[in-house]
């Protein structure tokens, strides 16, 4: 599953290619590389504007035989690239944005001329063909498949078209609706063709078909045929070996197989029969079976069928089904090499789900390593499942499973989703909050990645997994979503592993994370959330932050007040929770010393401020006996007497702050023996007062004093001063 050294480089060109940092070379790269690197081009940079820019380079570079190239929004630059290669195989099927071949619109029944996505494009494909494609390639094209959202092709086009391609086997028409006249100049001027689809092709019947007496490959997918009269011409086809008969949906079913079997007759060379969403009872199976004895593989989806478990008397027919785990796994195997409807697809992934879900501990372990590398591929191609892709993954890694999957295997994972991470932040969006359906905003991603997937992973993949995790952490914040837990946990238990210079990097002044953490820590404040774990992992972020961050960072001054505001606030709002609030307290505590000295000031103010009334939550934390946050608390209060600016800088207590801190926290706490605190009945500083008198140490008294005169005594005095006021 690792990738090769091949495969890197592969995708390293392609990334110089979009970077304009390689733009010619003495070599050009041979066919197959060409076509990877091209596949790789199109597939991971398509959607960024600067895409086309790095278009003009393909021609010094590579040599491109294979084009798929269904891309949104055609421009000259991108046809000329077309056109300098020599093209054999091409596909595109997103015509309906190339709006430099449309001829004219024709409006549905909508009436709605405003909206271009409910009108049928008409293209002109001869044109397209002349305009893309050399006169070499013209003449070597093999493979030709087209397609888009409600097009259609100029009328005539077929018989146009086979002067222009004489070398052409395969002929795919994907969503395109042909109409009668052009399919029968199909069969009529394309007599080499071994591959055709006609899916929705305006016919009643197949007469003329017989002409094409190579066909291999036949797809007559959702058409209607009222008779097997109609089917008859089939039968020639002695050559054919994969057939497509498949209806349109579970409400629009096809009797193409009814037919097909009532004609009595058969195709004696057929491999693989595509039935999906035709009627198909039991009795209809085994007729099919008697009759054929070439058949491979027959797609039972959405038949009625499809969880029916695997043949035991034809073991060498493999049934495309959902019987059981092994057959999802066959079935999705087989659909991601193909050109197969994208629901089969979620169908699919949702009973595998299922099996992880509730037959875990069934499964074999040689089918969920099958499975992962399956989950791969997918997430890779199909970017519409993603997001069940990210629920399948993280069935296999809960509860401590990612322990039987091998390094290798968790390796490519990791790989797998740093480059989907990768290839999402490239994309271009309309509004700021459509990334939030991108994998990176996924939560079971990121359990999948908080889990031992990572452990042991390599200082740069871990480096990129931090870095998405403040990625996602701030997508979150900017849209005003709740945050998650578990990319936040990512985040918490790696963070100080990172290596020093992007770790550095990722919390320096152009860092946003500090603020986003404070964003989330803002949430739980406003919601009153109680979850004590999440605000742990907020706090452990906070703190890892500060130990990484230089202290001298610019610009740092104002998110530190804002860190010890949020703080305050919190500390506050959870004053019933007492496990929460001892987090808080216990945070703050580690936190402040990493940011400048004055916030000890800014933490003083913000208690005793006249807007709120902060300093009886925190002075009653001094009464809570032999606990952490009566400790914090003692010591927050020390430094914040140590660093104030009325303290009379005494020569003993400068000298050795650190010990005279600690000899404040014993004395401060034996002290308070024998003293009962009860909110209502005794007076908030009653209690620093009972200190007082029986402290032993002369800096206790000192901040005691400073307590009193400070905190208490300015409360009491604004006070009365407010009572001044509304007296005059």
């Amino acid at each position: 599953m690792i990738p090769s050294l091949y495969d890197l480089c592969i995708l390293k060109t392609a990334d110089h290619i979009f970077e304009g940092t390689l733009k010619n070379t003495h070599q050009k790269l041979d066919v197959k590389s060409s076509n990877l690197v091209f596949a790789e081009y199109v597939r991971e940079y398509s959607g960024h504007q600067r895409y086309v820019d790095g278009c003009q380079y393909i021609k010094n570079l590579l040599t491109v035989t294979k084009m798929d190239y269904s891309v949104e929004m055609f421009c000259e630059k991108q046809r000329m690239m077309i056109y300098e290669q020599n093209i054999e195989w091409l596909k595109i099927v997103t015509l309906d944005d190339w709006k430099m071949f449309r001829l004219w619109r024709v409006n549905v029944d909508n009436g709605n001329d405003d909206d271009d996505e409910e009108k049928v494009k008409i293209v002109d494909i001869v044109s397209l063909v002349e305009k893309c494609l050399n006169p070499q390639s013209r003449q070597k094209l093999r493979y030709l498949e087209i397609g888009g959202e409600k097009v259609e092709l100029e009328l005539g086009w077929a018989e146009k078209l086979d002067d222009l391609l004489p070398s052409l086997e395969t002929l795919n028409l994907h969503s395109i609706t042909a109409q009668e006249d052009d399919v029968r100049n199909i069969y009529n001027r394309f007599p080499n063709l071994t591959q055709l689809n006609i899916t929705e092709a305006n016919i009643t019947n197949l007469n003329g078909i017989s002409n094409l007496s190579n066909l291999t490959y036949l797809n007559i997918g959702v058409i209607y045929f009222a008779k097997k009269e109609n089917l008859m011409e089939l039968f020639e086809l002695r050559h054919l070996r994969k057939l497509n008969i498949e209806g349109y949906n579970a409400e629009r079913e096809s009797n193409t197989m009814a037919l097909y079997l009532d004609s009595g007759k058969c195709l004696p060379q057929l491999e693989y029969l595509n039935c999906a969403y035709c009627k198909v009872t039991e009795e209809m199976l085994q007729k099919l079976l008697r009759t054929h004895k070439n058949l491979k593989c027959i797609d039972l989806m959405e038949t009625g069928l499809e969880n029916r478990p695997q043949l035991a008397d034809r073991k060498g027919v493999k049934l495309l089904t959902m019987g059981c785990f092994a057959d999802c796994l066959f079935t999705l195997s087989f659909y991601t090499q193909q050109n197969i409807l994208l629901e089969f697809i979620e169908t699919v992934l949702r009973k595998i789900r299922f099996f992880l879900e509730d037959h875990y501990e069934r499964l074999d372990q040689k089918l969920l390593s099958e499975c992962l590398s399956l989950m791969c591929q997918v997430m890779r191609d199909n970017y519409r499942c993603r997001k069940p892709v990210a629920e399948i993954l993280e069935r296999m890694f809960r509860h401590n499973r990612g322990r039987t999957y091998s390094f290798a295997e968790k390796q490519y994972l990791i790989f797998r989703i740093l480059y989907t991470f990768e290839a999402e932040s490239r994309w271009e969006f309309e509004e700021e909050d459509d990334n939030m359906d991108d994998l990176i905003m996924d939560v079971n991603i990121w359990k999948v990645l908080q889990s031992e997937v990572i452990i042991n992973t390599c200082p740069i993949n871990l480096d990129s997994i931090c870095e998405k995790a403040a990625e996602s952490v701030h997508m979150f914040a900017r849209n005003g979503a709740e945050p998650i837990y578990s990319n936040m946990a990512v985040l918490a238990e790696n963070l100080d592993k990172m290596s020093t210079d992007r770790g550095r990097a990722l919390v320096g002044e152009k860092s946003n994370l500090i603020a986003d953490v404070l964003v989330a820590l803002r949430y739980h404040i406003a919601t009153q959330s109680d979850e004590d774990r999440t605000i742990r992992l907020l706090i452990t972020i906070l703190k890892k932050v500060y130990m990484i961050r230089k202290v001298d960072v610019n610009d740092t001054e104002e998110i530190d007040y804002d860190c010890v505001q949020v703080f305050v606030e919190a500390v506050a709002a959870f004053k019933e929770n007492d496990e929460v609030q001892t987090n808080l307290v216990v945070g703050l505590g580690s936190i402040i010393p990493h940011m400048r000295t004055d916030m000890y000031r800014v933490l003083y103010e913000r208690i005793v401020s006249t807007r709120t009334n902060y300093e009886r939550d925190f002075v009653e934390m001094l009464y809570v006996h032999d606990s952490e946050k009566q400790k914090e608390m003692i010591v927050l209060f020390y430094w914040m007497f140590f660093h104030s600016n009325v303290t009379t800088r005494k020569v003993g207590l400068y000298r050795s702050p650190d010990k005279v801190r600690d000899v404040v926290v014993k004395d401060v706490r034996a002290a308070l023996i024998g003293f009962e605190y009860n909110r209502g009945e005794t007076g908030v500083y009653d209690g620093v007062h009972w200190i007082l008198k029986k402290c032993k140490s002369q800096s206790t008294r000192m901040m005691c004093r400073w307590i009193i005169t400070y905190c208490g005594g300015m409360r009491e005095a604004e006070k009365m001063n407010n009572r001044k006021r509304r007296r005059n």
